[in-house]
């Protein structure tokens, strides 16, 4: 199965004196042989004032039984997603922490195991 999603966002300011224009794109392939499932998908997104981002996460699934399932998963597996900026204010100390380049979408790997009673 091959899907294609695309997306645009325009975002204005409370007083409408400026615009900001967003957009994005998903394509994802998925296909199914035996008893194994595989699943791709891109993501692209730009927003203003990023570097725009690119998004790779796979899937197999392997279907042992109706109650055994085992699947491995990875997110961002070129580590170029959207990143972003972020600041962190204590409500305490008054004190603001920023994190420059932060990845929207983490780089993961996760095998698991699932059974179903």
């Amino acid at each position: 199965t091959l899907k294609a999603n695309a997306w645009s966002h325009i975002i204005r300011s409370d007083d409408s004196t400026s615009t900001e224009h967003t957009y994005g794109g998903l394509l994802s392939l998925s296909n199914t042989f035996d008893q194994f499932e595989l699943f791709h998908e891109v993501i692209y997104t730009y927003f203003p004032n990023l570097k725009p981002g690119w998004n790779l996460n796979s899937a197999i699934t392997y279907h042992h039984s109706r109650n055994l399932t085992l699947f491995l998963k990875a997110n961002n597996i070129l580590g170029k997603a959207l990143k972003s900026n972020y600041y962190v204010v204590n409500p305490i100390t008054q004190t603001i922490k920023y994190l420059n380049n932060v990845d929207v979408s983490e780089q993961k790997i996760t095998l698991g195991l699932e059974y179903q009673f």
